[in-house]
C-alpha cells in the first residue's frame, strides 16, 4: 500500500511541476534577412526593455527586474528574435500543467521590423511548443483599443473571451482576454 501511495505521490508531483519547456532555435527568412528565434537569456533583458520603450512610445511596461524574474522562473518560455545578433523582438509565456494552459505574457517587435511576420512567427512557435507539451488552450490579453494586434490574434485563431476592467497599470485601461484552443479536451470514460 505504501509503495503504491509513493508511486502516486511521485506521479502527482511530476504532473504538478510539469517539466522544463524546451525550445530549439529556428531561423526564419524575412525578405532577404535571416531572423533567428532563440531562447532568451538573462543578458537579453535590457534589449527587451528597450524594445518595449520603442513600441510603447517611451513607456516600458516591464522593467529589467520583471524580465529577470520571469526568465528565472520554472514553467516559462521566453524567446528573442534576432537579426545579425541584434535583438529585434521577443515573446514570453507561462505554462500551467495542472490546467493544460499556456498564457502569452508579452510579445513585442521593434517598430522597424513590424509587419514582416516576425510576431506571427513567434506566436506560432509558442503555439507549436505548447501543443508539443500537451497544452489545450493558449490565452493572452490585449488592450481593448489595440485593433491592429486584435486583428492579428484573430487571424491566428484567437477568440474573444472577456473584458478585464482596469487591467493595465499605466492608465488603468481595459484588456480583452483572447483564447486559442490547441487540442481536444480529454473525455472522461
Amino acid at each position: 500500500m505504501f509503495r503504491k501511495f509513493n508511486h502516486w505521490l511521485a506521479k502527482a508531483a511530476t504532473e504538478l511541476a510539469g517539466h522544463p519547456v524546451k525550445f530549439t532555435p529556428q531561423t526564419l527568412l524575412v525578405g532577404n534577412r535571416s531572423i533567428v528565434l532563440q531562447p532568451a537569456r538573462l543578458g537579453d533583458t535590457e534589449a527587451m526593455v528597450e524594445i518595449e520603450r520603442r513600441v510603447y512610445q517611451g513607456y516600458a511596461p516591464w522593467g529589467s527586474l520583471a524580465f529577470i524574474s520571469e526568465l528565472s522562473r520554472q514553467h516559462r518560455l521566453y524567446m528573442v528574435a534576432t537579426d545579425d545578433n541584434f535583438i529585434i523582438g521577443f515573446a514570453g509565456c507561462s505554462f500551467n500543467w495542472v490546467k493544460n494552459e499556456v498564457h502569452i505574457t508579452n510579445i513585442a517587435v521593434t517598430p522597424g521590423y513590424q509587419q514582416h511576420g516576425i510576431g506571427t512567427a513567434m506566436i506560432q512557435t509558442l503555439e507549436d511548443v505548447a501543443i508539443a507539451n500537451g497544452m489545450l488552450t493558449m490565452s493572452l490579453e490585449v488592450r481593448v483599443d489595440n485593433n491592429r494586434a486584435q486583428r492579428l490574434y484573430r487571424q491566428l485563431g484567437f477568440e474573444e473571451s472577456k473584458i478585464k476592467k482596469g487591467y493595465y497599470e499605466d492608465n488603468h485601461g481595459d484588456a480583452l482576454e483572447m483564447l486559442l484552443p490547441l487540442g481536444k479536451e480529454e473525455k472522461n470514460d
